[in-house]
């Protein structure tokens, strides 16, 4: 963006600054200073955005009941010889 240039101040008799009577045009117009009108224009401008991503896996022992079966066998004689005893 161009800065804007300083204005010369205007006198109270509707000269401007620095320029004599000799120097307007002969109808008595007064020459003003430039005035400065800035227009701003967007224009899309791609830019990439770099995001790492780091996936972190995690395991979790959970306990899960597993039932093992003993199987013992034993033999018992029943009769009356067993109720003497």
């Amino acid at each position: 963006m161009m800065p804007m240039p300083q204005m010369p101040m205007q006198m109270p008799t509707g000269q401007v600054a620095g320029t004599s009577p000799v120097a307007q045009a002969p109808t008595g117009a007064v020459m003003l200073p430039t005035q400065y009108v800035v227009r701003d224009f967007f224009f899309p401008q791609p830019v990439q955005y770099i995001q790492p991503i780091e996936v972190v896996n995690r395991y979790h022992p959970v306990p899960v009941p597993q039932y093992c079966v003993t199987c013992t066998e034993r033999d018992i004689i029943c009769g009356p010889e067993t109720a003497r005893e």
